[in-house]
């Protein structure tokens, strides 16, 4: 809680570049929490105690609005990549949060892009598709991401509205 009020948890950005072009075409958002000392609490820790607590989607609307707003002063044609909590995909209000903070801040549609993890399918599968084809709906990209690390089933893909797929290194390592 005392993180969210003194909004130590902040958004840095890996840029996403496409291979053929070498060009930037988005950044992907990621989450980091630095403590007083200068280190950093794992997204891995504070990610699950935020779920455990019910803060979630507080920091979630808290990262995704600072998250467009920095993505409006980008180049047009470069999108926003934000990760979505497994459990906030089974949550039925979750689209509409986010179309209100994109319409809150100005901030395209067709600009962001969710990201999604396999896990996150497999909590509540119809709620998962209810949230993902509202997302859809509103000309939000959706991503899954880390493909390979759970679930893997291509026959999986064609039940949800995916636009991209992130093959996970692992999932690739296998073939070698």
């Amino acid at each position: 809680k005392h993180a969210l009020q003194n909004r130590a948890i902040s958004t840095y950005y890996q840029p996403l570049v496409d291979l053929k072009s070498d060009n930037v075409v988005g950044y992907e958002s990621l989450a980091r929490w630095e403590t007083a000392s200068g280190k950093f609490i794992s997204p891995s820790q504070f990610i699950s105690l935020a779920e455990e607590t019910g803060a979630i989607t507080e920091l979630t609307e808290q990262l995704l609005r600072g998250a467009c707003l920095d993505a409006l002063e980008w180049p047009a044609h470069t999108f926003l990549s934000f990760n979505i909590s497994p459990t906030q995909l089974c949550d039925k209000k979750l689209s509409a949060r986010i179309v209100n903070i994109l319409d809150e801040v100005g901030f395209p549609s067709d600009r962001l892009e969710v990201e999604i993890t396999e896990s996150a399918l497999f909590l509540d599968a119809n709620a998962a598709r209810y949230t993902l084809k509202k997302l859809s709906d509103e000309g939000i990209k959706i991503a899954l991401d880390d493909f390979g690390t759970g679930y893997s089933s291509l026959s999986q893909l064609c039940n949800f509205p995916f636009d991209r797929l992130k093959i996970d290194k692992s999932f690739i390592d296998t073939f070698c």
